[in-house]
């Protein structure tokens, strides 16, 4: 067969393969299944491929993307041993593993990268390993397994830049280790790779992306104790926050953030307040025991006694509703004693360092 009738064959494939995609999406879930274990036809790599497709434009509605992916993986069942095949099955398997790692079921997403990683041993593209650690590297950071997902993305990065590979690949590594670097305190580091990304994205290509490294930037500088940087950011891109409410509430609570430390602390309580609503109609208990971390920083920068009292008492209940470890349980009941006894200004290194260790909790 010639290369030009290879091609118009393969062409053939992968148009059918979206047809038969758009002909299971109109099935119920149930049937789907069904379709692709009594039709032949539902077999086949590019089918899995649309598929993962379909997984990979749904990460946001997790059970929908692995569903997508689950159904992938059967649309594999029966084909032959093609290159391909691995590739596709390991890409699979981590969307499935990512999208329980978005759900918090940890247990699956562990087992599902577990299968992702057997599948690789037979795929010897290295821009699928490079995807396959990025997702992975994601669930070592939600879990705070912080060194490793560290090791993961700077190996990632390297074999990304050494191919020449797509900016934009290399940029969401970027990011992505850049994130991780200051969940594990490496703040210096963590601002210096969130630069490099900046410099990276094509904020019209990647606009979402471009908007996390901004903000991951501001917020990492303000834990630097620097306020000119992320005030220029966070105002610079305040009209593209529009497309993201997570991120506009995170946006304020920065600036609250930033407001204490610029004697801005009437507009900062303002904010806070509109924050913690926020949170509270969502029911986020670590996020409240964040914020009322930040309105003992407020009070105290202030010399408010009654209210970094009553932000205190605030922090124990919301401490006591997160089962906590005992050495955060304690940090909690010194800062009560301290907002209580001591000159206010002395609890702000207690509050830092309760800060800094619900942060590195594991996703709940």
């Amino acid at each position: 067969m010639s290369l030009v009738s290879r091609l118009k064959e393969r062409d053939a494939r992968r148009l059918n393969a979206h047809a038969m995609a758009a002909e299971l999406a109109g099935l119920p879930l149930e049937r789907r299944h069904l379709r692709l274990i009594t039709d032949r036809r539902f077999q086949g790599v590019e089918l899995a491929e649309v598929l993962l497709g379909l997984a990979r434009e749904n990460r946001g509605f997790p059970s929908v993307s692995a569903e997508w992916a689950e159904l992938g993986l059967r649309s594999l069942a029966t084909s032959a041993e093609r290159p391909e095949r691995a590739e596709v099955a390991a890409l699979c398997w981590a969307e499935i593993g990512n999208a329980w790692r978005i759900a918090s079921k940890w247990s699956p997403a562990k087992s599902a990268f577990g299968e992702a990683q057997r599948e690789l041993r037979g795929v010897a593209d290295p821009l699928v390993h490079v995807e396959v650690a990025s997702l992975e590297a994601s669930l070592l950071d939600a879990r705070r397994q912080l060194p490793l997902a560290v090791q993961v993305l700077r190996a990632a990065l390297d074999v990304a830049e050494s191919l020449a590979a797509d900016t934009l690949v290399v940029a969401r590594l970027r990011v992505q280790l850049g994130t991780v670097l200051g969940h594990a305190e490496e703040l210096e580091s963590a601002v210096q790779e969130l630069v490099l990304a900046f410099e990276q994205i094509d904020g019209r290509r990647a606009p979402q992306l471009a908007l996390t490294c901004v903000h991951n930037l501001a917020e990492f500088a303000v834990d630097l104790g620097r306020t000119d940087l992320p005030i220029g950011l966070l105002m610079s891109w305040e009209p593209a926050y529009a497309q993201s409410e997570a991120l506009q509430v995170r946006r304020r609570w920065l600036l609250a953030r930033i407001g204490i430390r610029t004697d801005f602390t009437i507009v900062s309580a303002e904010m806070l307040s509109q924050v913690e609503r926020h949170y509270e109609l969502l029911g986020a208990h670590r996020e409240l025991a964040l914020l009322a971390e930040t309105a003992l920083e407020l009070h105290a920068s202030k010399g408010d006694r009654p209210r970094l009292v009553t932000a205190a008492a605030r922090l124990a209940k919301l401490a006591a509703q997160l089962d906590l470890p005992a050495d955060l349980l304690a940090a909690v009941a010194i800062i009560n004693e301290l907002a209580q006894t001591a000159a206010p200004l002395e609890v702000l290194p207690a509050a830092g360092r309760l800060r800094r260790g619900l942060l590195a909790l594991p996703e709940p």
